[in-house]
């Protein structure tokens, strides 16, 4: 044990200090000064009611031990030398390292009443925080943690009472583990590293941030970083980040739940190419966004493969995708539910997965030729899609539009049998539905197909005449053959005009009456199809 009478110089500075919170700033050269008595002093066997231990330009000897302590002052530190921390079930009211170099911080179950602050140090080890309570902020900003290949920072299950910061020029080199962590302050990351190429660079599984996530102006992961599970209680924004991975998708997001928005690239007409997000393929399989998913401004890459994959997807407003967005890759849409898709001037790529793909609102809503192509992007034909379609156009007020749409839907259904003689037999008879009532979308379209068969029919019988005779009851009640009348005999399926009872047909022109009465029949089962199917649009 120190006591005050056998210190001096520094030694003896330091213990005085402790009464009034002076910091003590030692010579140039780093002086060394010895654990032991630092521990004595943070633990309350020096001074009485030691205020707080602040020191600075010192090189700590000693095995830096603290497990299972309590510090009853807070430990501040700058500029110090010194080797690895062991604050393992600690208590302490506010620990404060600012510009030191050390070996390693372990720091499981650590409980601090204030914060833990790491601030513009250089550690060559591992942070181990897991299961720590830091009742105030963690704070790491410029700080450079190396492990690389094993992880640099272990922080699962890890509360911080207000806000986790890591800003300014941090670097982890190294895994980071934030799986099950709770923040329950914002979690702000701006500008910050995190380097594990070929390997997980964040693992974020099940975080919970109460608030908003900042992980932009020049946030970097190198390597894998997952968020599946991760809940977000405000905006998480990641403008001009970069998230890269040369092994596989940067962002695993499964069922992330986030409360407001999600933006990854900023607004804009113009930007520069510093301003532009870009992700090395993005997972937001069976995601919640309660609000817009903001995609302007950003790049995802994954070319031969999905650069993204939004497998039942929900987005509470907006899905947003502008002129700024680069998709290199395809889309995965496929049972996702957005509240409005806002794609203007977005260029998709060539394949997009659709099928039961549901959204409230187009923006912007015209351009049916253009969105029907974007259907096709599908590769296989969907009925849904269409028909999803067209419900955004007809709950938009835009009830041409939807008809096209459904129009659309059945030339792509007859095109969809896979085998030549189905193929064939659906072509004609779609032709066909197309050519008389517009597949039921313009069932008055029959009575065109009506009149110039019974122009043709009229005009051919009234030069036939060879070929047909008057019947002996018609000759006796001095009947006449009215061959225009006899045409629409043959043409009117249910209604019966008796021309067909007075004469006798042969040759070529019997042969013409079994077509025209053939063409009654299709017209008229062509006009109740399209009379039910107006009928079905307007329920």
């Amino acid at each position: 044990m120190y006591s005050e009478e056998g210190l001096s110089g520094l030694q003896l500075e330091i213990w005085q200090s402790v009464s009034s919170g002076r910091a003590v700033k030692a010579d140039p050269g780093y002086p060394e000064v010895p654990f032991a008595l630092i521990r004595q002093l943070v633990l309350g066997h020096g001074p009485d009611r030691p205020r707080r231990l602040k020191l600075s330009g010192v090189q700590i000897t000693g095995d830096l031990d603290l497990e299972a302590a309590t510090l009853v002052c807070p430990l501040w530190l700058t500029d110090c030398r010194m080797g690895e921390w062991n604050f393992e079930q600690a208590e302490a009211k506010g620990i404060y390292l600012e510009s030191c170099r050390f070996l390693g911080f372990r720091g499981s179950q650590l409980h601090t009443k204030h914060t833990l602050a790491i601030t513009d140090c250089i550690v060559t080890g591992t942070v181990k925080l897991g299961g720590a309570k830091i009742d105030g902020q963690l704070v790491l900003a410029d700080t450079r943690i190396t492990n690389l290949g094993k992880d640099a920072l272990s922080a699962d299950g890890l509360t911080v009472g207000q806000d986790l910061i890591c800003t300014g020029r941090f670097t982890l080199a190294g895994g980071c583990h934030l799986i099950g962590a709770h923040i329950q302050g914002q979690f702000v990351a701006r500008g910050a590293t995190f380097y594990n190429p070929g390997d997980m660079a964040l693992d974020a599984s099940h975080l919970t941030v109460s608030e908003a996530t900042h992980w932009d102006e020049g946030f970097t992961a190198t390597g894998e970083v997952r968020l599946i599970g991760a809940q977000i209680g405000g905006q998480f924004c990641c403008v001009r980040g970069t998230f890269s991975n040369s092994k596989g998708c940067a962002i695993l997001a499964d069922g992330l739940e986030a409360r407001r928005d999600v933006i990854f690239g900023p607004e804009g007409d113009s930007l520069n190419p510093e301003d532009i997000t870009t992700v090395d393929g993005i997972v937001l399989t069976d995601a919640v966004i309660h609000g817009r998913l903001m995609c302007a401004g950003t790049r995802f890459s994954r070319a031969g493969d999905k650069a993204i994959r939004a497998r039942g997807l929900t987005v509470g407003r907006s899905l947003v995708l502008r002129d700024t967005t680069v998709v290199e890759g395809s889309i995965d849409l496929r049972r996702a539910r957005v509240g409005e898709l806002a794609d203007q001037g977005f260029a998709w790529p060539e394949k997009v997965l659709l099928v039961e793909f549901v959204y409230g609102g187009l923006q912007p809503i015209n351009g049916v030729r253009e969105r029907i192509k974007w259907l096709k992007r599908n590769g296989s034909f969907s009925s849904q899609i269409y028909r999803q379609l067209a419900l955004a156009y007809r709950t938009a007020g835009h009830l041409e539009q939807a008809d096209r749409v459904l129009v659309a839907e059945q030339w792509a259904r007859r095109r969809t049998p896979s085998r030549r003689f189905t193929r064939w037999f659906a072509q004609l008879k779609g032709a066909g539905l197309w050519a008389t009532v517009g597949y039921g979308f313009s069932p008055l379209r029959i009575l065109i197909s009506l009149i110039l068969l019974e122009i043709a029919g009229g005009t051919l019988f009234s030069t036939q005449r060879k070929d047909i005779s008057l019947t002996k009851a018609a000759q006796g009640a001095g009947a006449d053959f009215q061959p225009w009348l006899y045409s629409l005999d043959l043409l009117l399926p249910v209604v019966n005009l008796r021309q067909r009872d007075l004469v006798i047909v042969h040759g070529a022109s019997a042969w013409c009456s079994s077509f025209f009465v053939i063409a009654g029949w299709a017209l008229g089962t062509a006009l109740v199809i399209g009379v039910g199917s107006a009928i079905k649009r307007t329920e």
